[in-house]
């Protein structure tokens, strides 16, 4: 036979117990917006914290979101900073902070897979990179395109300058130059990229 105190103790454990992890996740601050949707065409979803959320114009993305796009999906993301970040098809990139120091933080983007084109016009401790598996990509004012395929990064600049990162070395694109870093190498010398690579790049990044 149970005692109607003890029971009553025990109800009242349970319901605290229960009640606990919601406050804690109401207590907790929500994660910075960096970004809003400025145009979007296709499917194209954001991954926060476990969820596949459909994305619409004007949704704000948030610190560690993940950006999905479908074969038929392009998105472009309009950061605080001004950059435009457009997502070509068949991309998963995420959207993360980093702090270089206590009055400089920045954002980078880790490129999974996929391409983005951007356009940037800061050259500071706060400007916008963008990181792969084998590369990191860093602006001086630019136009840029970064595409991520299995085994290599490929980095291009339409306007602008950029710098490549990769094993250790580093190389400066001005516009018009492409650079290819395999990973697990430096990336390879700057060079002029041929017209049909340079169109299929823009035309899979191409938003109105």
């Amino acid at each position: 036979m149970i005692r109607r105190p003890l029971l009553a103790a025990g109800l009242a454990l349970l319901a605290a117990l229960l009640i606990a992890p919601r406050a804690t996740l109401a207590d907790d601050p929500a994660p910075p917006t960096v970004a809003t949707v400025a145009a979007l065409e296709g499917q194209a979803f954001l991954l926060r914290q476990g969820r596949q959320i459909p994305m619409k114009h004007g949704m704000a993305v948030a610190d560690g979101d993940e950006v999905l796009t479908f074969p038929d999906g392009r998105v472009r993301l309009r950061f605080t900073d001004g950059a435009l970040v457009t997502f070509g098809p068949d991309s998963r990139c995420e959207v993360r902070f980093h702090r270089r120091d206590a009055e400089h933080p920045g954002q980078f983007l880790q490129l999974v897979e996929g391409i983005l084109r951007l356009l940037t016009d800061q050259s500071g401790p706060d400007r916008l990179e963008v990181r792969t598996r084998s590369a990191i990509a860093v602006p001086r004012g630019t136009d840029w395109i970064v595409e991520r395929k299995p085994g290599s990064t490929a980095v291009f600049v339409a306007s602008g300058e950029v710098a490549v990162s990769g094993a250790g070395e580093t190389v400066t694109l001005d516009a018009g130059e492409g650079t290819d870093v395999p990973d697990g190498q430096p990336p390879s010398p700057a060079k002029r990229w041929g017209k049909d690579r340079v169109d299929d790049a823009l035309a899979r990044t191409r938003l109105p």
